[in-house]
């Protein structure tokens, strides 16, 4: 393998292989907290259209060997010994398989789950016109790839959590659905669960008995931020 047959991988793939996962992405663009140093707030950018990387936060940016360079701190050739050595120098795009999702849950740990209490969670709930809904979520602090973060989570039914604050929209465990049952011969189905936190601030002006709820967690082509 050479530079250039390094560079046809895309990186999304390359980053996944290091276990660091997009905070928000769409089909042209991924962001991601900054692989090289600490942050709170996503500044790596992959142009995925291009297949190239920028770190806003210190202004640099490249391909894949630009970026192993710096993770590794390794010349060009070092790095392509470890890509050799990560079987990415038998890489054929048609049948590169990512990591299993199985595999992908298992790199975090949830620290602690309390009640929503954080003034930036409270703000951000407030800024969704949410606030007054608090109690269907919970305040999730976790640790994912050696750093510590915290967000609203909601549960659900495999006991994994929706995670979102201003920066980041992920799920910590297995994707499922969240279901609430109240008994009742009604439901109704929303995509996300801030929809159905929305729903539930008008809910008393539309229906006069309870219903139950499916929250897909499942949200179309949306962007929270």
């Amino acid at each position: 393998m050479n530079c250039k047959q390094f560079n046809s991988i895309p990186l999304e793939e390359v980053l996944l292989s290091l276990r660091h996962l997009p905070t928000k992405q769409n089909e042209k663009e991924a962001w991601y907290l900054n692989p090289f140093a600490n942050e709170s707030q996503a500044s790596f950018k992959l142009d995925k259209r291009i297949n190239a990387w920028y770190l806003h936060s210190q202004g640099i940016g490249g391909n894949n060997t630009d970026f192993m360079k710096k993770y590794l701190n390794a010349s060009a050739s070092e790095v392509l010994v470890w890509a050799k050595n990560n079987n990415f120098s038998s890489f054929q795009k048609q049948s590169f398989s990512k990591p299993k999702l199985e595999d992908l849950v298992k790199n975090y740990d949830i620290i602690e789950v309390k009640g929503i209490q954080h003034p930036a969670l409270l703000d951000y709930l407030k800024s969704r016109k949410v606030g007054n809904q608090t109690e269907f979520l919970q305040e999730i602090h976790y640790r994912m790839n050696n750093k510590r973060f915290f967000g609203i989570g909601f549960k659900n039914n495999s006991n994994g959590y929706e995670i979102r604050n201003k920066y980041s929209k992920i799920c910590l465990g297995k994707k499922d659905i969240s279901s609430i049952e109240n008994g009742s011969d009604s439901i109704w189905v929303f995509e996300g669960f801030f929809d159905f936190l929305s729903f539930k601030n008008v809910e008393s002006y539309l229906e006069k008995r309870p219903s139950d709820y499916i929250i897909l967690n499942f949200e179309f082509g949306s962007n929270d931020f």
